[in-house]
């Protein structure tokens, strides 16, 4: 699995620099201006960081879990999905891409990850069916 951690300030700077240059993989820009409010305003905690899972996920809960890679911690997911808008002028829109967000909690560290991921519309679709 394919995923970006972003740590800090300067790691985002540095994502955003080469963004273009990631090809398929490149993110949307709402999805990193989101990654950049949520650095700023959001708490992570001591150890928190941002997860951007630049593969398609088709398994919500196990492929996070595998993304974020806190064995032995336990990770707790809270609040909902939350559905993240991307412009309909946005590359990954024509692709057929829904990106979401999701909130999840370390309680032996007290720290906070946020991980951003896509599902691609026709797996979405099939799941809700």
């Amino acid at each position: 699995m394919k995923v970006i951690k972003i740590f800090s300030k300067s790691q985002l700077i540095l994502l955003r620099n080469i963004n273009p240059l990631l090809g398929r993989h490149r993110l949307p820009k709402r999805i990193l201006k989101k990654m950049d409010y949520i650095l700023e305003e959001e708490n992570l905690g001591q150890q928190g960081f941002l997860i951007a899972i630049v593969e398609p996920v088709r398994d919500d809960v196990r492929e996070i879990e595998d993304a974020v890679n806190v064995y032995p911690c336990q990770l707790q997911f809270l609040d909902e999905i939350e559905r993240q808008e991307t412009q309909d002028t946005d590359r990954s829109n024509k692709k057929g891409r829904e990106w979401f967000l999701k909130k999840l909690h370390i309680q032996e560290t007290d720290s906070y990850i946020y991980v951003l991921y896509y599902i691609l519309k026709k797996h979405l679709y099939k799941t809700l069916s």
